[in-house]
């Protein structure tokens, strides 16, 4: 897990560095945590955190420019605007804002988001792959999973396809079920982190990925498991 912080201003990048240290330790995960500070809001992207303490004003891309450009990706990094700008708060909601805490921060508060953030992390498992392809990928990398005859195709949010893995639909169902993915159809697991629009019959998946149809059957079932986690990632429909 990486947590970045985005400050201009050091002395306040440093103590929110130590608050953050301070939360790492109690929570003991401070030796598989990664913690950086940077002072440039246009750097995040190559950063690639996972939860992000970002400040409103600052030179260059500001927190607001940053955070619509951030919340147009699939649920990462979770955002905890620090400011001392109280006032920005109504532009400051998205949907991978998951806190707000004015400055000076206390370690209470700090606390109390990084918890927040930590309970809404996506769940991932590596997946090894099988056939020619002999890679690992992790399961939020896989937009949705289809079936090929006695065979399974891995459609990547990267809009690669891994073709003929040998595992069956139901058993990728059993394996990934807990990571939000989804059974819409008879041929088809959804990853719930990647559904920009649950329709009347069908899903529309983000960054131009594709719709998917809804087993009729299936819809009531498929929406309240949906539902379900969009409470779970802040995100209620």
């Amino acid at each position: 897990m990486k947590i970045l912080i985005c400050d201009d201003e050091r002395d306040s990048a440093a103590q929110l560095e130590s608050l953050c240290l301070t939360y790492l330790k109690k929570a003991g995960i401070s030796h598989t945590a990664q913690l950086t500070c940077i002072t440039d809001a246009s750097m995040i992207e190559a950063e690639d955190p996972d939860i992000l303490i970002l400040d409103i004003q600052m030179p260059g891309r500001d927190g607001i420019s940053a955070k619509e450009v951030l919340c147009k990706t699939s649920g990462r990094p979770l955002i905890i605007f620090v400011t001392s700008h109280r006032e920005a708060m109504p532009k400051a909601f998205g949907r991978n804002v998951v806190s707000f805490i004015t400055k000076p921060a206390t370690q209470f508060h700090i606390d109390a988001a990084l918890q927040t953030a930590m309970n809404l992390l996506p769940r991932d498992i590596p997946i090894c792959l099988d056939g020619r392809d002999r890679r690992q990928i992790s399961s939020s990398e896989v937009a949705y999973i289809t079936v090929d005859k006695a065979y399974t195709d891995l459609h990547l949010a990267s809009a690669e396809t891994i073709i003929s893995q040998r595992m069956s639909l139901t058993a990728w169902e059993d394996l990934l079920r807990d990571m939000g993915f989804l059974r819409i159809s008879s041929s088809c697991l959804a990853n719930c982190r990647y559904i920009e629009d649950f329709g009347k019959d069908q899903i529309t998946l983000e960054c131009d990925l594709g719709v998917l149809q809804v087993s009729r059957r299936r819809k009531k079932e498929c929406k309240a498991f949906y539902d379900t986690y969009c409470e779970r990632m802040a995100r209620l429909v």
